[in-house]
C-alpha cells in the first residue's frame, strides 16, 4: 500500500492549495474586518464560559468522589464465586479428515440450533472521560514499559500511591481512593487513551496498557491492583476491587464469556476475577457513577502494533496447478493474541486481521479469484484453507483448547477445524462480500455460505436464508459436502456480527443517494438496519432533490436534513426533510428498543422538527428526535449546548424515554475520542455525543486571521507556513497544515488549475516526476467549503485518479482543526484507496504537527497505516 499513501499525500496537499485563492480585494477586506470582530467576541465569551465550566465540572467530580469514598467505607459483602467455566473440548478427529467420493446422494437440509446469547446488560454509552482541572506543571515522575514492540514512555503524578501498606480493609481502601482522587490522575489516563488510539486497541488492549503502567508505578502487588482498579474506573470502565485476607483482587465484567476465570453475576453481568483463584471474596455492589463501559473482547478494528514482520510460505495445488506464495504476519500482533483470554468462538469469527496479513493475502489470492463465478471462487478459497495448512488438534499442539485469530494460522505450525473455519469465513467476507455462518458441532466446526445464486449441496435454512455447507477442514471436499459423522447432528449456529450483505447494501444505497444529491453528514453511523433488514438513512442535501419521486427543497438553498427508509428491496417507504433557513445536518442514526429509531443533527437557526420549533441564539445546537418506524415523529428535544457557556469542547446530552432532557455536560477536547452519535439503553434513555470541532455544522474557527491581509494567494500561504514553523510545527507537514487551515476558513469556489500553478512555483520538478498526478489535479473544477462541508468536483463529472487514490465527482470532506494544533480530514464520501482489483473507502486522515506523521484509516475494519511526511510538497 506504499503507493497509496504517497499518492494521497500529493493529492491532499494539492487540492488544499486551492484554498489560497479568493475573489477580490474588497470582499476580502470586508471578511477580515468581520472575522476580527467575531474573533474578539469569541475570545471574551470563551474565557468567561470556560472558567464557569471548569468550576462546575470540578465541583461535580469532587462530589462524586466524596460520595463514592463514603460508600467504600461501608462493610463489603462476602460473595461466593462461580467456578471458572472451561471451554468444552469434545473429541475431534485425530487425523486430518480427507474426503472420499461417496455414493451419489441428494442434498440434505441439516438441523441447526439458534445461538444462545450471553446476557451482559443493556447497551452502555461510551462517553468522554470527565476530567478535573489540574496544574500542567505538577511534580511528575517518568516511567516506561515495553508493549508489543513499542517502548511507551509516560509521566505520572509523584503523589500517586505506590505502595499499599497496612491491613486491607474497607476503611483503608476508602482512604486510598480519597488520596488518589486528589492527584493529577487524568494526565496519565489521557496518555494511556492516546496509546490505545495510536495502536487501534480494543478494551482488552486498554486493560493491558493500564496493567503495564500500574506495574511500573506500584511497588507491591496490592498497589498494582489498586491502581488498575482506580485508573480503569476513572477511564469510565466498570471495574470492582475485592479483597480476601491481605490480598486485593480485580473484578472486570465482560460482554463475552471468559473461560478459565471464576466470576460472580450482578444484574445479569458476569464480573470475572482477573488475578486469582479464590472461591469467595469481599466486594461491593455499586459502580462508580461515570463507570459505564462493560469490557468487550471483540476486535472490531485492526490492531496497529509496531511492525515485526515474519513470513510463512504456503504451498498447495488446485485443479492441476501448483501455487506457492508467502504470507506476512506481525509477530507483535501474535504476541498480543498470546496474552488474550480464551473467549467465545464468535469473538474469533468476528475478528479483524492485521494490515500486513490482510494486504499479503489480498495480493496473493484476489488476483486469482477476481472475476470468477461465485461458486468457483469459493471452491478455490475452500481448497486453499483445506490443503495449505498442516493439521493437529488443540490437545495435540497445546494440551488444551485454544482458538486462533485469523493471523495466528500463519504463525503456528498446525491448526484445527475452528481455526480454519475462522480464516475461511474471513476470506469469504472480505474478498467476495458473501455472508458466512459457523456450524458448531460436538467435536467439529464447519461453515456455511449464503450464495447470491442457487448452489446445490447440503444446506441449512437460517433466518429465512439458505446457507450451503463449506467445510474448511474436510480435505478436498467440495461445496455442499458435510462430513458423514456429523450429518445427523444438531449444529449450533455461530452468527457473525457483521453482515457482508448489509455492508454491501449500505454502500449501494449511499452511492444511489449521493448520485441524487443526498449526502452523509458524518462518517459514523449514518445508515442502520433493523431485524427485518429495513434500512434507515440520515444526512443532508442542498437545493432541489427528486429521489424516487420524493421532491425535497432546502430552505434558502442552505443545507437541510433528510431521513429515508428502504425496505429489503425496492424503492424507499418514506423520505422526508427537516430544515430551516440555517445550516442543518444530520450525522447519526440509531435503533430504539420499542420499534422506533432516533436521529440527531446540528442546526444554527431556529428549526421546526415535527410539530416543535427549536430555538438557537448564536453558535448553534444539536437535537435528538425519535420516530416510529413509519416515520411518524414521536418526540424531539435539543441539547442546549449554548447554555453551557463553553465552546470548543465535546458535549453529551442525556434524555429520558419520553424525550425530557436529564442533563447536558461539556467535556474538554479529546482528539482520541471517536464515539460521536446516539446510544439508547434498554430503558429507552438516550445519550447524544457531539463536538463543536468534529461534528459538521458546529465549527467555531480558531484560524489566525492575520494571514488574510495579503491578497497574493501564494504569498499568503507562505506567510501562514512560516508562522506555523515558528510555532514548532514539523517542517515536512507545516505547509499541509497551512492550506488545511486556510480552506477550512473560506467559502470560495476554487479551480484546480491554480494548484498546478502553485506547484510550478514551489515545486517545479513535481510536474516531471509525477506527470499523471499533475495532469489530474487540473481536472478538479473546484473545491468549496460550504457550511463546514468541503466539496470536490471534477471538470467532466468523472472519477479522477491520483495513482492509488480515486476521487469521485462531488466527493465530500470535513476538516477539523484541533486546539492542540493537530488536524483531521474526515472523508464523508467519494474517496477510495487501493488498486485495480480492490478499492477501500477512506475514512479519515489524521495529521500530527510535531512529528509530521499522517495516520490513514480506511475500510470497514478501520485498518490503519501511519506514514511520515519528511518533505512538504511546497518545497
Amino acid at each position: 500500500m506504499k503507493r497509496v499513501y504517497q499518492a494521497f499525500l500529493v493529492f491532499g496537499a494539492a487540492i488544499v492549495l486551492m484554498g489560497a485563492f479568493s475573489a477580490n480585494a474588497q470582499t476580502r477586506e470586508e471578511e477580515i474586518k468581520k472575522m476580527q470582530q467575531d474573533r474578539e467576541k469569541f475570545n471574551k465569551d470563551y474565557q468567561e464560559g470556560f472558567e464557569k465550566f471548569v468550576k462546575e465540572r470540578d465541583e461535580a467530580i469532587k462530589k462524586m468522589d466524596a460520595e463514592f469514598q463514603e460508600f467504600l467505607k461501608k462493610e463489603w459483602t462476602n460473595y461466593e464465586l462461580f467456578k471458572a467455566e472451561q471451554r468444552k473440548a469434545d473429541p475431534k478427529p485425530g487425523e486430518k479428515p480427507v474426503y472420499k467420493t461417496p455414493v451419489q446422494k441428494s442434498p440434505t437440509q441439516l438441523k441447526v440450533v439458534a445461538p444462545k446469547k450471553l446476557e451482559a446488560g443493556g447497551e452502555a454509552p461510551v462517553l468522554p472521560v470527565l476530567a478535573k482541572s489540574a496544574s500542567p506543571d505538577y511534580a511528575a515522575r517518568s516511567a516506561s514499559f515495553a508493549f508489543y514492540g513499542a517502548n511507551l514512555n509516560f509521566e505520572f503524578d509523584s503523589k500517586f500511591i505506590t505502595s499499599f501498606s497496612g491491613t486491607v480493609s474497607e476503611e483503608l481502601i476508602s482512604q486510598k481512593w480519597e488520596a488518589m482522587s486528589q492527584t493529577n490522575y487524568n494526565d496519565l489516563i489521557n496518555q494511556l487513551i492516546s496509546f490505545k488510539a495510536n495502536m487501534n486497541l480494543n478494551d482488552w488492549g486498554y486493560y493491558l496498557l493500564v496493567k503495564n503502567a500500574s506495574k511500573q508505578i506500584g511497588a507491591d502487588e496490592n498497589a498494582e491492583v489498586f491502581l488498575e482498579w482506580f485508573l480503569l474506573t476513572k477511564s469510565n470502565y466498570k471495574a470492582r476491587l475485592a479483597f480476601k485476607a491481605s490480598k486485593l483482587y480485580l473484578l472486570l465484567p465482560s460482554r463475552n464469556n471468559i473461560y478459565g476465570l471464576s466470576f460472580f453475576t450482578f444484574n445479569n453481568t458476569r464480573y470475572y476475577l482477573i488475578n486469582g483463584k479464590e472461591n469467595d471474596i469481599f466486594t461491593y455492589d455499586k459502580d462508580f457513577p461515570e463507570a459505564r463501559i462493560v469490557m468487550d473482547l471483540n476486535l472490531y478494528k485492526s490492531i496497529n502494533t509496531q511492525e515485526d514482520l515474519k513470513t510463512k510460505n504456503l504451498k498447495f495445488e488446485y485443479d492441476g496447478q501448483a501455487y506457492n506464495f508467502d504470507v506476512k504476519f506481525n509477530q507483535n500482533a501474535i504476541n498480543f493474541y498470546k496474552d488474550y483470554p480464551l473467549s467465545d468462538i464468535e469473538v474469533y469469527f468476528d475478528a479483524t486481521i492485521t494490515p500486513q496479513t490482510k494486504e499479503s493475502l489480498t495480493d496473493a489470492l484476489l488476483p486469482i479469484i477476481k472475476g470468477k463465478p461465485e461458486e468457483e471462487a469459493i471452491l478455490f478459497l475452500l481448497h486453499f484453507v483445506q490443503t495449505a495448512f498442516d493439521y493437529q488438534t488443540d490437545q495435540q499442539q497445546f494440551g488444551q483448547e485454544k482458538f486462533f485469530f485469523p493471523d495466528e494460522l500463519f504463525f503456528y505450525p498446525y491448526s484445527d477445524c475452528e481455526d480454519r473455519s475462522v480464516l475461511f469465513a474471513y476470506l469469504t467476507k472480505q474478498m467476495l462480500g458473501l455472508d458466512v455462518i459457523g456450524l458448531n458441532y460436538p467435536g467439529h466446526m464447519a461453515t456455511a455460505v449464503k450464495f447470491s445464486k442457487e448452489v446445490v449441496g447440503d444446506y441449512i435454512s437460517y433466518k429465512g436464508s439458505k446457507y450451503v455447507v463449506c467445510d474448511p477442514t474436510y480435505v478436498n471436499a467440495p461445496i455442499g459436502q458435510t462430513m458423514p459423522q456429523f450429518a445427523e447432528s444438531n449444529a449450533i449456529v455461530v452468527e457473525l456480527r457483521t453482515s457482508s450483505d448489509l455492508l454491501g447494501r449500505a454502500n449501494k444505497l449511499w452511492k444511489l443517494a449521493n448520485k441524487n444529491g443526498l449526502y452523509q453528514g458524518g462518517n459514523g453511523k449514518n445508515i442502520i438496519f433493523d431485524d427485518k433488514n429495513n434500512a434507515y438513512m440520515c444526512g443532508y442535501f442542498t437545493g432541489d432533490v427528486d429521489f424516487f419521486g420524493y421532491k425535497l427543497s432546502s430552505s434558502q438553498n442552505s443545507n437541510d436534513i433528510f431521513i429515508a427508509k428502504f425496505p429489503p428491496s425496492g424503492p424507499p417507504e418514506f423520505v422526508f426533510k427537516v430544515g430551516s433557513a440555517g445550516n442543518d445536518i444530520a450525522y447519526n442514526i440509531a435503533l430504539g428498543k420499542d420499534n422506533s429509531f432516533y436521529f440527531t443533527g446540528s442546526f444554527n437557526k431556529d428549526i421546526k422538527v415535527g410539530e416543535r420549533t427549536l430555538h438557537v441564539k448564536n453558535n448553534g445546537d444539536v437535537f435528538l428526535a425519535k420516530c416510529a418506524t413509519d416515520g411518524t415523529m414521536q418526540w424531539v428535544n435539543q441539547a442546549g449546548i449554548e447554555q453551557l457557556d463553553s465552546v470548543n469542547n465535546m458535549f453529551v446530552a442525556h434524555f429520558d424515554e419520553n424525550g425530557k432532557k436529564i442533563w447536558t455536560r461539556a467535556y474538554e477536547e479529546s482528539e482520541d475520542f471517536t464515539e460521536y452519535g446516539i446510544t439508547v439503553d434498554d430503558l429507552g434513555k438516550a445519550f447524544v455525543t457531539a463536538s463543536l470541532i468534529a461534528s459538521a455544522g458546529l465549527d467555531v474557527s480558531t484560524k489566525s486571521y492575520e494571514s488574510y491581509t495579503a491578497f497574493d494567494p501564494v504569498e499568503s500561504l507562505k506567510k501562514d507556513y512560516d508562522k506555523l514553523l515558528s510555532e514548532k510545527y514539523e517542517p515536512g507537514i507545516a505547509g499541509l497544515f497551512a492550506v488545511l487551515s486556510l480552506i477550512n476558513s473560506t467559502g470560495n469556489s476554487l479551480p484546480g488549475i491554480h494548484a498546478q500553478k502553485a506547484l510550478d512555483q514551489y515545486n517545479p520538478s513535481f510536474r516531471k516526476k509525477s506527470p499523471m498526478i499533475y495532469e489530474n489535479i487540473g481536472k478538479i473544477e473546484f473545491i468549496k467549503n460550504s457550511q463546514g462541508i468541503v466539496t470536490i468536483r471534477t471538470n467532466d463529472g468523472k472519477d479522477v485518479s491520483f495513482d492509488a487514490v480515486k476521487v469521485s465527482n462531488n466527493s465530500k470532506l470535513k476538516i477539523s482543526m484541533y486546539n492542540s494544533g493537530n488536524a483531521q480530514i474526515d472523508i464523508l464520501s467519494g474517496v477510495q484507496v487501493g488498486k485495480a482489483i480492490i478499492w477501500y473507502n477512506l475514512n479519515y486522515i489524521r495529521l500530527f504537527k510535531e512529528n509530521g506523521d499522517l495516520l490513514f484509516d480506511y475500510d470497514s475494519e478501520h485498518t490503519q497505516k501511519k506514514v511520515n511526511m519528511k518533505k512538504d510538497i511546497l518545497y
